[in-house]
């Protein structure tokens, strides 16, 4: 076929006339979806207009939260390998031991909207901020879909900087 090429690992091909290009795979910005494909432009960052609504209304509440917080949301999404959909974030104690957030064993925990969640890993797509007792330097574990643990990239072996939050509409 004219102008058709190779196409490198995560990209596909679409028809345009007589040639074909190619576009990187990309994961919705909002849910994640990794079967997203930039149809519209090269600049598409959602997979549908809902998804960029929605991603508008959790950039206006993690503008509410310590501005450590949005920079975790890019830095844990930048980082994540493509199986991953939750995480999970370790303090370690001066004894050696480790502490996770959220529980692991299946507890009842409150997250950022106040409500109880049974939740083993806090969300990446959609992302769900963090909740921790106090601020300090923690490190990151990213969960599969059937709670396996997937080790952090390079970047996020020196752990990341979270500060505590507030429970929205508490005190």
């Amino acid at each position: 076929m004219v102008g058709a090429h190779l196409l490198m690992e995560n990209e596909v091909a679409f028809p345009n006339s007589v040639f074909c290009y190619a576009l990187p795979m990309q994961r919705c910005g909002y849910c994640g979806n990794g079967e997203f494909v930039r149809l519209r432009t090269g600049r598409a960052k959602y997979c549908a207009p809902l998804c960029r609504a929605r991603m508008y209304r959790l950039q206006d509440l993690l503008a509410t939260f310590p501005p450590c917080i949005g920079q975790l949301m890019v830095l844990l999404q930048q980082y994540a390998p493509p199986e991953a959909h939750g995480y999970r974030l370790f303090w370690l104690r001066k004894d050696g031991s480790e502490v996770g957030f959220p529980r692991a064993d299946g507890l009842a925990w409150v997250c950022s909207t106040g409500r109880q969640s049974y939740a083993r890993s806090f969300r990446l797509f959609p992302f769900e901020a963090p909740m921790v007792p106090h601020a300090g330097t923690y490190g990151v574990g990213y969960i599969a879909r059937k709670q396996t643990e997937i080790p952090p990239g390079e970047p996020l072996l020196g752990g990341v900087h979270v500060e505590p939050l507030r429970i929205l509409g508490g005190p």
